[in-house]
């Protein structure tokens, strides 16, 4: 399954609320704020197409999923986005 992910919103704050000493804010606009990504097919539940996933229970592990690999690939924890089914 290919979704869609826009509206992203990285948490790139620390603890205390500051931007983190060791970076500047040019390495944020590397983080993209919409990208496709690929989904095995191992859910028993299949998401309609074109339909805003993100606040649905019944697709709870396919969100956590998908945040997680974000989190994974950037580095950053993701504050809120908009995840939809595309193929």
């Amino acid at each position: 399954m290919i979704f869609k992910v826009t509206e992203i919103y990285w948490d790139t704050e620390t603890d205390d609320g500051d931007a983190p000493e060791c970076c500047s804010c040019h390495h944020f606009s590397d983080l993209p704020e919409t990208l496709t990504i690929e989904i095995d097919d191992k859910y028993d539940t299949n998401p309609p197409l074109n339909v805003s996933l993100s606040n649905e229970q019944e697709y709870e592990d396919i969100i956590e999923d998908i945040i997680n690999r974000l989190s994974d690939n950037y580095s950053w924890c993701v504050n809120t986005c908009r995840i939809m089914r595309v193929e």
